[in-house]
């Protein structure tokens, strides 16, 4: 069995992404590592990642996205 490959989004990747022509929806560009570039219609990049926590109360683990803007 092979192991999974990390996509690691490097500094030259993410200035490639920038540079690109608008896209017509919303695309996620991911590095495999709940780490995600999105980028709008608008020609504006989001980096958004995703964790899960469980408090003593919960009994199953909750998942949320924390986002920040970049361009």
């Amino acid at each position: 069995m092979t192991r999974r490959q990390d996509y690691r989004l490097t500094d030259a990747g993410v200035k490639a992404i920038a540079k690109q022509s608008t896209p017509t929806k919303v695309t996620r560009h991911g590095d495999g590592n709940n780490l995600y570039l999105i980028q709008h219609p608008n020609g504006s990049l989001f980096w958004q990642v995703t964790y899960r926590y469980q408090s003593d109360k919960d009994l199953k683990p909750k998942q949320k996205n924390l986002s920040d803007w970049y361009l």
